[in-house]
């Protein structure tokens, strides 16, 4: 049956129409597939970047010194609070290092300081809290040791600075901490901090002790109670 104009006209209309829905699907599967092939490219790109990366840290970590406290510290007199004449006991230090990186160590120094910290705040920040060590600033008199090849460990003994007591009274309940840090250079020359503080415990077990006088012998917690590395 021989079709009208007008219905040729609209058959004409119809192709025309539906090849130009099939033009645009192919150009919308074009531009999709060359959209995943960049996005592919970018994460295969980032998968390497990231693992170049991981690579170069993995193999500086492996090729450099670490020094650690490798036992907390020990005092090798029984301390002393003495709130009424604001003295305090206990004049030297046994510290224990270990370097366990797998290349030696340079320029290596160590510090430690004592701090008093009264359970009743006296409103002074520098008494009240907890102290931390500086891993960023090497400080003047630090005492140097001797340097530290891989593996090696030094027991170095350490004069305590004087240290200043809160303002309490004869009688009030303290906690004592200390501050271990050791700074030192690696083979590449740069340098590294690692600072623990530790809270002392009396023999008797408990942190808390009366500052009356009265020697205090015991030891450091294992663990520290606050840390800091560079």
């Amino acid at each position: 049956m021989a079709l009208s104009g007008k219905d040729k006209s609209r058959k004409q209309v119809a192709e025309w129409q539906s090849w130009e829905k099939r033009a645009q699907d192919r150009k919308f599967l074009v531009v999709a597939g060359a959209l995943a092939a960049f996005a592919a490219a970018i994460l295969i790109g980032g998968v390497f970047s990231m693992r170049h990366v991981l690579l170069e840290h993995a193999l500086v970590a492996q090729s450099r010194s670490t020094l650690i406290d490798n036992h907390p510290p020990q005092l090798l007199q029984p301390f002393i609070c003495d709130a009424e004449s604001g003295s305090q006991g206990a004049n030297k230090i046994q510290t224990f290092l270990k370097n366990i990186g797998s290349v030696g160590t340079a320029d290596v120094s160590s510090t430690f300081l004592l701090q008093v910290v009264p359970e009743q705040h006296v409103g002074i920040a520098s008494f009240d809290e907890i102290p931390a060590g500086n891993c960023r600033d090497k400080p003047r008199g630090s005492r140097r040791t001797a340097a530290l090849s891989a593996g090696e460990e030094a027991t170095p003994r350490l004069p305590l600075p004087a240290m200043a007591l809160p303002p309490i009274l004869n009688g009030e309940a303290v906690q004592l901490y200390g501050v271990s840090c050791v700074y030192y250079s690696d083979s590449s020359r740069n340098d590294h901090a690692a600072c623990d503080t530790y809270r002392f415990r009396p023999t008797r077990g408990t942190p808390v002790f009366v500052c009356d006088g009265t020697p205090q012998a015991g030891k450091f917690d294992e663990a520290p109670v606050a840390s800091c590395a560079n």
